[in-house]
């Protein structure tokens, strides 16, 4: 397979026939030291080309509740590892689509790409 993956965020880029599956793809791990909102904005930076901290404006919280989507799609934080929920949340930023879904996966998609 062809992917190029980050060290610290498991992001992948293109399938097993290296077509993309978005713009980019990171996954979040509710486990992990890195919140859901880093996750976001370290995909919605790969799928830019730019560094994460180029990534501030407009805020994220302007376009989406991190912390809500967490609950919904993870469960409370103090019972997430019992939550076996499945679903997905997709919201508009930065002229892209993005997709988080309940197995953690965060997909970014440039909205003019439908």
């Amino acid at each position: 397979m062809s992917e190029r993956r980050d060290s610290t965020l498991d992001i992948q880029t293109t399938d097993d026939g290296d077509r993309p599956l978005a713009d980019a793809q990171a996954h979040y791990d509710h486990d992990a030291h890195h919140d859901l909102t880093t996750t976001i904005i370290f995909a919605v930076a790969d799928a830019e080309g730019v560094d994460p901290v180029e990534v501030k404006t407009p805020p994220l919280y302007d376009y989406v509740d991190a912390v809500a989507v967490e609950e919904a799609l993870f469960g409370p934080a103090r019972r997430r590892q019992n939550h076996t929920g499945t679903g997905a949340i997709t919201f508009s930023y930065r002229g892209h689509d993005i997709t988080v879904r309940s197995d953690g996966w965060v997909s970014v998609r440039s909205a003019s790409e439908k």
